[in-house]
């Protein structure tokens, strides 16, 4: 799921999460399980884990250390469905009178989260998990500014949760019968193709997303404002390589993804 502020200029223009300012020494939880510790949030990884201590509210700050601008929060990984819990987003310029940015939301399930707010410039961020019926635990946590492409997505684009990569295994006996099927790993991935992008509009935003994507998953949504439940925690397939498209110094280029959808 996406969000983004009401009065989005572009709300169907796709949403890249790339950018994030969690480190191992920036956060910080109110309580964690020592198995699963709240560092576990910053290296990107959907397998290891931050986990409270109970079902009760917990809350993670991220530290930016100053000021810094801010314009979306993404979790990835989290059971706040299946404990039927909410998160807020809140900022804070001193760690002890904090406001609200975001929330309370109840996702309702555990799929990927994306939200977007106007941007804000203060130094604590931080995201309080109600009580729920589980412990929360929590993989991927971003903090950090949105990229928003410059054109849309329109015909040819496979939407991410229907790009759907299934491995099998097929048991036939030796008369040929069929006698079932085992899947070894499910994936989705996609292809994303944006074209007639200024060249300010790449050198300035996109390149910056060019060069972390070799070896940093991000957050994406093809269509927010129409299909905002339609978006993903992925990784890229091969290096983004743009390409002049247009005499006025148009770009355009293609990335395909791969990845996971809660």
């Amino acid at each position: 799921m996406i969000t983004i502020p009401t009065d989005a200029a572009e709300p169907n223009n796709p949403r890249i999460g790339w950018h994030n300012l969690v480190t191992f020494s920036n956060i910080s939880a109110s309580a964690s399980d020592p198995a699963f510790p709240v560092t576990n949030l910053a290296d990107g990884n959907t397998y290891a884990k931050w986990k409270g201590m109970s079902a009760g509210a917990h809350s993670i700050v991220v530290d930016l250390g100053a000021p810094v601008e801010v314009s979306y929060v993404g979790l990835a990984r989290h059971n706040l469905g299946d404990s039927g819990a909410s998160y807020t987003v809140e900022s804070s310029s001193d760690d002890v009178s904090y406001s609200t940015i975001a929330g309370p939301v109840e996702p309702g399930d555990n799929a990927v989260i994306v939200h977007e707010f106007a941007p804000v410039t203060q130094r604590f961020v931080r995201v309080t998990i109600s009580a729920g019926s589980l412990v929360p635990s929590l993989a991927v946590l971003y903090v950090g500014r949105i990229l928003t492409l410059e054109r849309r997505l329109y015909v040819g684009h496979c939407p991410l949760p229907y790009g759907r990569n299934a491995e099998v295994s097929s048991g036939r006996s030796e008369s040929g019968e069929f006698l079932g099927r085992i899947t070894r790993r499910t994936f989705y991935e996609t292809t994303f193709s944006l074209q007639n992008l200024t060249p300010e509009h790449w050198r300035d935003d996109v390149a910056a997303f060019q060069a972390a994507a070799v070896d940093t998953p991000f957050f994406v949504a093809w269509r927010p404002g129409d299909y905002p439940a339609e978006i993903g925690y992925v990784w890229s397939k091969d290096d983004m390589k743009p390409q002049n498209q247009r005499s006025n110094g148009m770009m355009q280029f293609d990335f395909g993804v791969q990845g996971l959808l809660a």
